[in-house]
């Protein structure tokens, strides 16, 4: 049993080591963009042109909440359309 107790650990190693490359990713594509920011990209689209931050981040989570709301719908037609057709 204590043989299998440093193999544990040993897994769990590579692990933290696969997380570190994907850090210095991020700031790599960010800098490939031109922007320092996510919000500093949107306000350079015609729509958000001028806007705040916190009106993008408003109109983006409205965005998001009516895109769960259509899956969610998408979904649910599609789990009554096998019964609906069965039963014709």
């Amino acid at each position: 049993m204590s043989d299998e107790t440093p193999d544990i650990p040993e897994s769990s190693a590579p692990v933290a080591e696969a997380a570190s490359p994907e850090v210095h990713s991020e700031p790599a594509a960010q800098s490939a963009s031109g922007f320092s920011t996510p919000y500093e990209a949107f306000r350079h689209l015609p729509e958000y042109n001028g806007a705040d931050d916190l009106a993008i981040a408003q109109d983006l989570y409205r965005s998001k909440q009516s895109y769960q709301e259509a899956q969610r719908q998408l979904q649910q037609y599609q789990s009554i359309v096998p019964y609906a057709h069965s039963h014709r």
